[in-house]
Order: C-alpha cells, then structure tokens, then sequence
C-alpha cells in the first residue's frame, strides 16, 4: 500500500496509524499535524515499511512513532518538528530500523530510542533546538549506531540511560546544549564516541556516571564529570612518519608503548606489525592520551621507538592530546 501526497490533520487520534503486521507500506510526501495523538504511528510487528518525504508538526504526542516490535523500517528525508513529546520515537524491542536525513527540532525530545531496541542507525539527522534531549537512547537499548547528527542547542545533546551499550557515535557534534553535550548514565557502558565535537555546554561536555565507562576517540571537548566507576578514556591516532635527506624511508622498524605496555612493534622490534611503508608512515596507531576518573586527567605516557639500518632513536616521549603525526628524521 502506498499514502502519498496527502494532509492529514486535526483528527482525535493518530493521523496516520498501522496496526499489527502491516508490512512494505510507503508512506511518502504527506502532511501529518495537529492531530491529538501521534502523527505517524506503526504499532506491533508492522517491518519492512518506509516513510519518506514527509512533514509532521505540531502533534500533541509524537511525530513519527515505531511501537513494539516493529523491525526493518526506514525513515528518510523528514521533518519533524513542534511535537509535545517526541519527535521520532522507537520504542519496545524495535530493531534495525533506520533514520536517514531527518531533522527533529522544537519537541521535547528530537530522537528517542528506548526500551530494548537495538541495532539501530540515525545518520544524518539534525537533532537541534528540543527541550529535552537531542538524541536519547535509553532502557536496554544496544548496539545503536548514530552518525554525521547534530545534536546542538537542547537541554542535552546525546543522552544514554539505563543499560544501553555498545553505542557507537560517530561524526558527530554535540554544541551548545544548555546542561550536557555526551551523557552516559546507569551501567551505559562501553560506548564509543568517535570523531566528533563537543562543547559550549552549560554545565559539561562529558558526564559520565553510575558505571559508565566509554571511550572518546579523535574528539574535541573542553569539560568532563565523570563518577561511580564511569571512566573516560581519552584516544587519538599516532602516525609516525620515517624520513632522510631523500625522503620517505620505507623498512624502518617502529615501536610504540602506552604506559609501559607495548602497543605497536614491528618484525626489527619483535612484533608482527607493519613496518613504515613506501611512504615513510606507519598510519592510524589507537593510543590513549589520557583517563578521566573523575573531572582531572590522568595522562598516559606514549613512547615511540624507531630505527632503520644502523640508526636508531629510542623512547621519544610523544605528547598525544591530539591526532598527528609524529616525523623523525634519519641522519
């Protein structure tokens, strides 16, 4: 079935609702508001659907609901905006859904996953300018991925509560939001935030709490509470570029160690990585800079070795605060 083109609005209930095992529908181009309930709403075992294209606004629940079990759909190219509650909400065991391209602005909460719905993707997405949270995934929800979003100018950007882990956030900006930019709460643990930008927060860029650890990988931020066994390992990426007065050395031997543990060594060091290649680079080494157990760093020390031929440097200490690349040059 297809519903295309229409507007839909101010009726007592949902605008648009699907009820149980309503699969492969198209819903695209429609105007859904100020209806009293939800303005699109798929509810138990309704998979395989996609919406697309489509507006819904001032709806005194949510503007686009997926509600129990309901698996495999698509929500693309939306605008989702000035709802009372929710903007897009998966809720109860919701699964391998995606949200592409959408932006959810001016309700209580942008996107909001909860409930043990897992293996999700909202790639994107402009989750800006809510009361609430940008982005929230809550309630045993795992594996979610969120990518290329904007989570800027809510109460907090990208909030997860209570059991959700292995989140991966990528890509990401989390600006300006009035108390927290990243939170992780409640036993959230083992999520990864890689590549992004977090900061003007009201209160913190990171609050991390309640057994919530996490890693920021290649991400910017200033502010940083972390408690009750929640804490922040801080990573970035060491490049280490082997040059002489001919240019590029390819062959040279690279150790690197982490504090006192050897994370990086190649065949002249005893190890199996590569050794820098035609380009002098050995390139994208993870180290970690740094860990917070609570609002102040404990820094790491990162050691880099390198020799070639009859040349060696041994143990330069290597300031990894940020991603670089690290030269040295044979004489």
């Amino acid at each position: 079935n297809t519903i295309s083109n229409c507007t839909i609005d101010s009726n007592t209930n949902h605008g648009i609702f699907m009820f149980m095992s309503c699969g492969n529908n198209e819903i695209t181009d429609c105007i859904v508001h100020s209806n009293n309930k939800s303005g699109i709403m798929l509810q138990k075992s309704c998979n395989g659907n996609t919406i697309t294209n489509c507006n819904t606004s001032s709806n005194l629940q949510n503007g686009i609901v997926l509600f129990q079990v309901c698996n495999n759909n698509s929500i693309t190219r939306c605008n989702v905006t000035s709802n009372k509650d929710k903007g897009v909400l998966v809720f109860k065991a919701c699964d391998n859904n995606t949200i592409l391209n959408c932006t959810a602005s001016s309700s209580s909460n942008g996107v909001f996953l909860s409930h043990a719905s897992c293996n999700n993707m909202i790639a994107n997405c402009n989750a800006i300018n809510n009361s609430n949270g940008g982005i929230s995934i809550f309630m045993a929800s795992k594996n979610n991925t969120i990518a290329n979003c904007n989570a800027d100018s809510n109460k907090h950007g990208i909030h997860l509560d209570r059991s959700c882990e292995g989140n991966r956030i990528t890509n990401c900006t989390a600006i300006a939001n009035t108390i927290y930019g990243i939170a992780l709460f409640h036993s959230s643990a083992n999520s990864t935030i890689i590549n992004s930008t977090i900061n003007d927060s009201g209160s913190y860029d990171f609050k991390l709490q309640y057994a919530s650890p996490c890693a920021a990988i290649n991400t910017t931020f200033n502010t940083v509470d972390v408690s009750f066994a929640s804490p922040l390992y801080v990573k970035n990426y060491l490049d280490v570029f082997v040059n002489d007065s001919a240019g590029p050395v390819s062959g040279a031997d690279v150790n690197v160690t982490d504090e006192g543990n050897t994370i990086y060594t190649s065949s002249g060091y005893g190890g199996t990585d590569p050794q820098t290649d035609v380009n002098g680079l050995c390139s994208g080494i993870m180290v970690t800079d740094r860990v917070y157990y609570s609002s102040v760093a404990t820094e790491n020390t990162t050691a880099v070795s390198v020799k070639h031929g009859g040349w060696e440097e041994k143990d330069r200490d290597v300031n990894m605060s940020r991603s670089h690349t690290e030269v040295f040059t044979k004489p």
